[in-house]
Protein backbone atom coordinates (compact mmCIF):
# COMPACT_ATOMS: atom_id res chain seq x y z
CA UNK A 1 0.00 0.00 0.00
CA UNK A 2 1.22 3.37 -1.10
CA UNK A 3 1.34 6.15 1.24
CA UNK A 4 -0.68 8.38 -1.51
CA UNK A 5 -3.74 5.61 -1.31
CA UNK A 6 -6.87 6.15 0.68
CA UNK A 7 -8.88 3.23 1.33
CA UNK A 8 -12.72 2.70 1.35
CA UNK A 9 -15.11 0.78 3.40
CA UNK A 10 -14.71 -3.18 2.55
CA UNK A 11 -11.21 -2.87 0.46
CA UNK A 12 -9.47 -5.75 2.65
CA UNK A 13 -12.14 -7.85 2.82
CA UNK A 14 -12.97 -7.57 -1.19
CA UNK A 15 -9.25 -8.23 -2.05
CA UNK A 16 -8.84 -10.89 0.40
CA UNK A 17 -12.03 -12.44 -1.40
CA UNK A 18 -10.53 -11.95 -4.51
CA UNK A 19 -7.38 -13.83 -3.61
CA UNK A 20 -8.75 -16.82 -1.69
CA UNK A 21 -11.75 -17.55 -4.60
CA UNK A 22 -8.34 -18.88 -6.63
CA UNK A 23 -5.63 -20.63 -6.50
CA UNK A 24 -4.20 -19.12 -9.52
CA UNK A 25 -4.60 -15.43 -8.45
CA UNK A 26 -0.69 -14.20 -7.42
CA UNK A 27 -1.75 -10.62 -7.34
CA UNK A 28 -5.15 -8.92 -6.82
CA UNK A 29 -5.84 -5.26 -7.11
CA UNK A 30 -8.52 -2.43 -7.08
CA UNK A 31 -9.40 0.12 -9.24
CA UNK A 32 -9.07 3.62 -8.90
CA UNK A 33 -8.66 7.26 -10.04
CA UNK A 34 -5.35 7.17 -11.55
CA UNK A 35 -3.03 3.98 -12.11
CA UNK A 36 -1.86 4.36 -15.15
CA UNK A 37 -2.64 0.88 -16.62
CA UNK A 38 -6.28 -1.03 -16.56
CA UNK A 39 -7.64 -0.30 -13.31
CA UNK A 40 -7.99 3.51 -14.11
CA UNK A 41 -11.62 4.18 -14.06
CA UNK A 42 -13.84 7.46 -14.56
CA UNK A 43 -14.44 9.17 -11.56
CA UNK A 44 -15.62 12.66 -10.10
CA UNK A 45 -15.43 13.47 -6.96
CA UNK A 46 -14.79 16.35 -4.87
CA UNK A 47 -15.03 15.29 -1.24
CA UNK A 48 -14.93 12.44 1.44
CA UNK A 49 -18.79 11.76 0.95
CA UNK A 50 -18.63 12.11 -2.46
CA UNK A 51 -15.36 9.49 -2.88
CA UNK A 52 -17.28 6.98 -0.49
CA UNK A 53 -20.29 7.40 -3.12
CA UNK A 54 -18.38 6.22 -5.62
CA UNK A 55 -16.78 3.56 -4.25
CA UNK A 56 -20.07 2.04 -3.02
CA UNK A 57 -21.24 1.91 -7.05
CA UNK A 58 -18.59 0.18 -7.96
CA UNK A 59 -19.42 -3.47 -9.28
CA UNK A 60 -18.04 -6.57 -11.65
CA UNK A 61 -16.55 -9.48 -11.36
CA UNK A 62 -13.18 -9.88 -10.53
CA UNK A 63 -11.47 -9.95 -14.32
CA UNK A 64 -7.22 -11.30 -15.52
CA UNK A 65 -5.48 -8.89 -16.57
CA UNK A 66 -1.64 -8.36 -17.32
CA UNK A 67 -0.46 -5.88 -15.30
CA UNK A 68 -1.86 -3.95 -12.12
CA UNK A 69 0.10 -1.22 -10.11
CA UNK A 70 1.51 -1.95 -6.94
CA UNK A 71 -0.39 1.33 -5.29
CA UNK A 72 -2.85 -0.68 -3.01
CA UNK A 73 -2.06 -4.69 -4.65
CA UNK A 74 -2.61 -8.21 -2.40
CA UNK A 75 -0.57 -11.24 -2.82
CA UNK A 76 0.64 -14.41 -1.60
CA UNK A 77 3.31 -14.69 0.50
CA UNK A 78 4.39 -17.64 -1.13
CA UNK A 79 3.80 -16.14 -4.64
CA UNK A 80 5.75 -13.15 -3.97
CA UNK A 81 8.48 -15.48 -2.50
CA UNK A 82 8.21 -17.65 -5.91
CA UNK A 83 8.37 -14.58 -7.88
CA UNK A 84 11.65 -13.46 -6.31
CA UNK A 85 9.84 -10.67 -4.68
CA UNK A 86 10.47 -6.93 -5.95
CA UNK A 87 13.45 -6.51 -7.37
CA UNK A 88 14.87 -3.33 -5.86
CA UNK A 89 17.06 -2.34 -9.17
CA UNK A 90 14.20 -0.33 -10.26
CA UNK A 91 15.20 2.22 -6.82
CA UNK A 92 12.90 4.49 -6.01
CA UNK A 93 10.16 2.90 -8.37
CA UNK A 94 8.51 2.40 -12.26
CA UNK A 95 8.32 -0.51 -13.58
CA UNK A 96 8.97 -2.63 -10.41
CA UNK A 97 5.06 -3.34 -10.53
CA UNK A 98 5.13 -4.78 -14.13
CA UNK A 99 8.55 -6.68 -13.28
CA UNK A 100 6.46 -8.39 -10.56
CA UNK A 101 3.63 -8.80 -12.54
CA UNK A 102 5.44 -10.65 -15.36
CA UNK A 103 7.26 -12.71 -12.57
CA UNK A 104 4.04 -14.37 -11.12
CA UNK A 105 2.78 -14.71 -14.87
CA UNK A 106 5.71 -16.41 -16.12
CA UNK A 107 5.04 -18.89 -13.07
CA UNK A 108 1.39 -19.36 -14.30
CA UNK A 109 -0.11 -17.06 -11.74
CA UNK A 110 -2.98 -14.51 -13.05
CA UNK A 111 -2.89 -11.27 -11.93
CA UNK A 112 -6.27 -9.81 -11.31
CA UNK A 113 -8.59 -6.54 -11.28
CA UNK A 114 -11.32 -6.29 -8.84
CA UNK A 115 -13.99 -4.08 -9.98
CA UNK A 116 -16.29 -3.90 -7.01
CA UNK A 117 -13.17 -2.76 -4.62
CA UNK A 118 -11.99 1.07 -5.31
CA UNK A 119 -9.22 2.61 -3.89
CA UNK A 120 -8.65 6.71 -4.29
CA UNK A 121 -4.75 7.28 -5.28
CA UNK A 122 -3.16 10.70 -5.36
CA UNK A 123 -0.96 8.79 -8.04
CA UNK A 124 2.44 9.81 -8.34
CA UNK A 125 3.03 11.87 -5.02
CA UNK A 126 6.37 10.10 -4.44
CA UNK A 127 7.67 10.79 -7.65
CA UNK A 128 6.21 14.45 -7.98
CA UNK A 129 9.23 15.11 -5.54
CA UNK A 130 11.73 14.36 -7.98
CA UNK A 131 12.99 17.28 -10.91
CA UNK A 132 11.80 16.57 -13.84
CA UNK A 133 15.20 15.51 -15.30
CA UNK A 134 15.68 12.72 -12.55
CA UNK A 135 12.30 11.54 -13.42
CA UNK A 136 12.62 10.89 -16.75
CA UNK A 137 16.44 9.28 -16.29
CA UNK A 138 14.91 7.01 -13.65
CA UNK A 139 12.13 6.15 -16.40
CA UNK A 140 14.74 5.40 -18.96
CA UNK A 141 16.99 3.47 -17.02
CA UNK A 142 14.20 1.54 -15.21
CA UNK A 143 12.38 0.65 -18.81
CA UNK A 144 15.79 -0.40 -20.15
CA UNK A 145 16.45 -2.86 -17.45
CA UNK A 146 12.57 -3.80 -17.58
CA UNK A 147 12.68 -4.65 -21.11
CA UNK A 148 16.55 -6.39 -21.22
CA UNK A 149 14.81 -8.58 -18.26
CA UNK A 150 11.74 -9.85 -20.16
CA UNK A 151 12.74 -9.10 -23.39
CA UNK A 152 9.80 -6.96 -24.29
CA UNK A 153 9.53 -3.52 -25.50
CA UNK A 154 7.15 -0.99 -23.87
CA UNK A 155 5.73 1.91 -25.03
CA UNK A 156 6.52 5.11 -23.08
CA UNK A 157 3.89 5.89 -20.15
Amino acid sequence: MNDDALVTPGWFDGLYAALSSSSRAGLVGPVSNDTGDVATVAASYDSLAGLLDHARGCRGAPEVVSKLSLFCAMLRREAFDAAGGLDEGYGSGMFEDDDLCMALRARGLDVVLVPSVFVHHASGATLRRLDPFEYHALFEVNRARFERRWRAQTSSR
